[in-house]
């Protein structure tokens, strides 16, 4: 059984809560409750197991991923490990690492868009996971109307998914061990989505001192 994690970000629910006084309601509280209770993943099958084999990458060189596993961990954006899945349907999705821009430095990524057609982000709908950016008229129209450039926020790790560990067992991998992310990855398709909302109540914030 997954133990329930502290949730892996560092944001301040009561402090956003004020801060977020006479912002667009919906999104205020889907932000405030994600920031307690975690986000929702917004997976709509789940219906069926599986377990996808390591990426090359990850084989290749299993002392980055080890180094970048053990970090996850203490930082509670990984849950376990386990021998074997706790949950009745669980995904596991090929883990693999991709090189940074600062030589010798990478980033481990579980590849959610595979299998092809079956994959987690292929039972995400496109509400939940299509953005639309502002155009550049609207931008400069706004900075020109507060006097403050826009402020773009898209760490993805202080964003937890869920603080109920059932909700985990999307987004699981396995290396020596079975883990569940507890933060959305990057490559999740409902992620950029939560990232956009939560940064643009960042800015709409900054626009108020």
């Amino acid at each position: 059984m997954l133990p329930i994690l502290p949730l892996p970000t560092p944001v301040k629910v009561e402090q956003l809560e004020l801060l977020l006084e006479g912002y667009y309601f919906h999104n205020q509280v889907f932000l405030i409750d994600g920031s307690q209770y975690g986000f929702h993943p917004f997976s709509v099958g789940q219906s069926r197991s599986y377990e996808s084999p390591n990426l090359l990458s990850s084989r290749q060189q299993p002392e980055v991923v080890d180094q970048k596993g053990a970090k996850e961990l203490k930082a509670h954006r990984l849950a376990g490990p386990l021998d074997s899945p706790p949950f009745p349907v669980s995904r596991i999705s090929p883990l693999g690492i991709v090189p940074k821009k600062s030589p010798g430095d990478f980033r481990m990524i579980c590849h959610i868009s595979y299998p092809s057609g079956e994959s987690v982000n292929n039972e995400i709908s496109h509400e939940h996971s299509s953005v639309q950016n502002a155009n550049v008229d609207k931008g400069i129209k706004l900075i020109r109307q507060t006097g403050v450039g826009p402020y773009k926020y898209n760490n993805l790790s202080i964003l937890p998914v869920t603080v109920n560990p059932q909700d985990y067992h999307l987004l699981g991998i396995k290396w020596n061990g079975y883990y569940f992310d507890t933060c959305k990855p990057m490559r999740f398709s409902s992620a950029c989505k939560t990232c956009e909302t939560f940064s643009t109540a960042i800015n709409w914030i900054n626009c108020q001192g």
